[in-house]
Protein backbone atom coordinates (compact mmCIF):
# COMPACT_ATOMS: atom_id res chain seq x y z
CA UNK A 1 0.00 0.00 0.00
CA UNK A 2 1.23 3.51 -0.86
CA UNK A 3 1.44 6.60 1.38
CA UNK A 4 -1.12 7.81 -0.56
CA UNK A 5 -3.47 5.12 -0.78
CA UNK A 6 -2.71 4.67 3.24
CA UNK A 7 -3.84 8.63 3.61
CA UNK A 8 -7.16 7.90 1.26
CA UNK A 9 -7.81 5.15 3.62
CA UNK A 10 -7.66 7.02 6.64
CA UNK A 11 -9.80 9.96 5.28
CA UNK A 12 -11.97 7.00 4.38
CA UNK A 13 -11.90 6.00 8.53
CA UNK A 14 -12.47 9.33 9.60
CA UNK A 15 -15.45 10.32 7.41
CA UNK A 16 -17.13 7.40 8.25
CA UNK A 17 -16.54 7.68 11.79
CA UNK A 18 -18.04 11.47 11.69
CA UNK A 19 -21.57 10.28 10.33
CA UNK A 20 -23.95 11.51 12.65
CA UNK A 21 -26.55 9.08 13.84
CA UNK A 22 -29.68 10.09 13.84
CA UNK A 23 -31.06 12.11 17.35
CA UNK A 24 -33.67 10.31 19.03
CA UNK A 25 -36.01 12.51 21.05
CA UNK A 26 -35.68 12.99 24.70
CA UNK A 27 -37.98 10.16 26.11
CA UNK A 28 -35.61 7.54 23.69
CA UNK A 29 -32.67 9.01 24.70
CA UNK A 30 -33.36 8.34 28.42
CA UNK A 31 -34.09 4.47 27.28
CA UNK A 32 -30.91 4.51 25.37
CA UNK A 33 -29.16 5.55 28.25
CA UNK A 34 -31.19 3.16 30.69
CA UNK A 35 -29.96 0.33 28.34
CA UNK A 36 -26.54 1.02 28.08
CA UNK A 37 -26.55 1.86 31.70
CA UNK A 38 -28.18 -2.13 32.18
CA UNK A 39 -25.06 -3.62 30.42
CA UNK A 40 -26.51 -3.49 26.94
CA UNK A 41 -25.18 -2.04 23.54
CA UNK A 42 -27.93 -0.72 22.41
CA UNK A 43 -27.66 0.92 18.79
CA UNK A 44 -29.59 3.09 16.42
CA UNK A 45 -31.30 2.36 13.54
CA UNK A 46 -32.06 4.61 10.39
CA UNK A 47 -35.13 4.95 11.58
CA UNK A 48 -35.02 6.21 15.00
CA UNK A 49 -35.57 2.65 16.66
CA UNK A 50 -33.10 1.21 19.23
CA UNK A 51 -31.80 -2.61 19.16
CA UNK A 52 -30.13 -4.30 21.49
CA UNK A 53 -28.72 -7.95 21.82
CA UNK A 54 -30.58 -9.95 24.77
CA UNK A 55 -29.71 -13.42 25.20
CA UNK A 56 -28.66 -13.53 21.83
CA UNK A 57 -31.42 -11.93 20.28
CA UNK A 58 -31.84 -8.54 18.39
CA UNK A 59 -34.36 -6.68 20.29
CA UNK A 60 -36.17 -4.06 19.03
CA UNK A 61 -37.89 -0.82 20.05
CA UNK A 62 -40.04 1.53 19.02
CA UNK A 63 -41.78 4.88 20.37
CA UNK A 64 -45.08 5.29 18.67
CA UNK A 65 -45.45 8.49 16.69
CA UNK A 66 -47.37 10.54 19.31
CA UNK A 67 -44.75 9.77 22.19
CA UNK A 68 -47.53 7.75 24.20
CA UNK A 69 -46.21 4.71 24.30
CA UNK A 70 -43.98 1.99 22.90
CA UNK A 71 -43.11 -1.35 20.69
CA UNK A 72 -40.81 -3.87 22.15
CA UNK A 73 -40.22 -6.39 19.33
CA UNK A 74 -38.13 -8.93 17.65
CA UNK A 75 -38.08 -11.80 14.63
CA UNK A 76 -38.67 -15.13 16.18
CA UNK A 77 -38.53 -16.87 13.01
CA UNK A 78 -37.36 -16.47 9.04
CA UNK A 79 -39.57 -17.07 6.44
CA UNK A 80 -41.45 -19.98 7.33
CA UNK A 81 -41.62 -22.43 4.33
CA UNK A 82 -44.80 -21.96 2.19
CA UNK A 83 -45.81 -26.13 3.28
CA UNK A 84 -44.90 -25.33 6.83
CA UNK A 85 -47.09 -21.75 7.21
CA UNK A 86 -50.06 -24.12 8.73
CA UNK A 87 -47.57 -25.36 11.32
CA UNK A 88 -46.70 -22.00 12.13
CA UNK A 89 -50.06 -20.61 12.71
CA UNK A 90 -51.19 -23.56 14.67
CA UNK A 91 -47.86 -22.50 16.80
CA UNK A 92 -48.83 -19.28 17.11
CA UNK A 93 -52.40 -19.61 18.36
CA UNK A 94 -51.36 -21.54 20.82
CA UNK A 95 -49.12 -19.46 21.96
CA UNK A 96 -51.09 -16.35 21.65
CA UNK A 97 -53.67 -18.34 24.08
CA UNK A 98 -51.75 -19.26 26.66
CA UNK A 99 -48.95 -16.34 27.21
CA UNK A 100 -50.05 -13.32 28.44
CA UNK A 101 -48.24 -9.36 27.37
CA UNK A 102 -46.85 -10.80 24.21
CA UNK A 103 -48.11 -11.16 21.14
CA UNK A 104 -46.85 -13.36 18.04
CA UNK A 105 -47.84 -13.28 14.88
CA UNK A 106 -47.23 -14.39 11.53
CA UNK A 107 -46.21 -11.49 8.83
CA UNK A 108 -47.50 -11.85 4.94
CA UNK A 109 -44.24 -12.82 3.85
CA UNK A 110 -44.34 -15.49 6.52
CA UNK A 111 -41.55 -14.14 9.69
CA UNK A 112 -42.79 -14.56 12.92
CA UNK A 113 -42.60 -11.58 14.93
CA UNK A 114 -43.17 -11.43 18.90
CA UNK A 115 -43.96 -7.96 19.88
CA UNK A 116 -45.29 -6.33 23.39
CA UNK A 117 -46.73 -3.34 23.09
CA UNK A 118 -47.40 -0.68 25.68
CA UNK A 119 -49.93 2.21 25.23
CA UNK A 120 -50.37 5.47 26.85
CA UNK A 121 -47.03 5.25 28.82
CA UNK A 122 -44.87 7.62 29.95
CA UNK A 123 -41.06 7.19 29.56
CA UNK A 124 -40.34 7.08 33.14
CA UNK A 125 -43.00 4.20 33.86
CA UNK A 126 -41.27 2.59 30.94
CA UNK A 127 -37.79 2.22 32.05
CA UNK A 128 -38.00 -0.68 34.72
CA UNK A 129 -40.14 -2.43 32.00
CA UNK A 130 -37.52 -2.46 29.08
CA UNK A 131 -34.97 -4.91 29.98
CA UNK A 132 -38.04 -7.91 31.60
CA UNK A 133 -39.81 -6.91 28.44
CA UNK A 134 -37.01 -8.32 25.94
CA UNK A 135 -36.47 -11.15 28.39
CA UNK A 136 -39.98 -11.98 27.95
CA UNK A 137 -40.30 -11.53 24.15
CA UNK A 138 -37.09 -14.05 23.74
CA UNK A 139 -38.87 -16.80 26.11
CA UNK A 140 -41.72 -16.06 24.17
CA UNK A 141 -39.59 -16.15 20.60
CA UNK A 142 -37.53 -19.52 22.00
CA UNK A 143 -41.54 -20.69 22.64
CA UNK A 144 -42.51 -20.74 19.60
CA UNK A 145 -39.66 -22.50 18.26
CA UNK A 146 -40.56 -25.34 20.47
CA UNK A 147 -43.80 -25.38 19.78
CA UNK A 148 -43.16 -25.04 15.73
CA UNK A 149 -40.94 -27.95 16.19
CA UNK A 150 -43.54 -30.28 17.79
CA UNK A 151 -46.48 -28.82 15.40
CA UNK A 152 -43.67 -29.94 12.59
CA UNK A 153 -43.75 -33.50 14.10
CA UNK A 154 -45.68 -36.15 12.58
CA UNK A 155 -47.74 -37.39 14.28
CA UNK A 156 -47.98 -41.24 15.60
CA UNK A 157 -50.51 -43.47 16.60
CA UNK A 158 -49.85 -45.54 20.35
CA UNK A 159 -49.31 -49.13 20.05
Amino acid sequence: MTAIQLVDAIDSIESAESIETPALNADMTKIFEHLAQEGFRPTIKNDNVLAFKCEGWTVNLDAYANDRGYQLYLCAGGEIDLQDTTFAIAAVNLLNARLRYVKVFLSESRWVWVTIESIEMNVESYLPMVVRGAEVLVNAAREFGEEFRKQRQPMTLNS
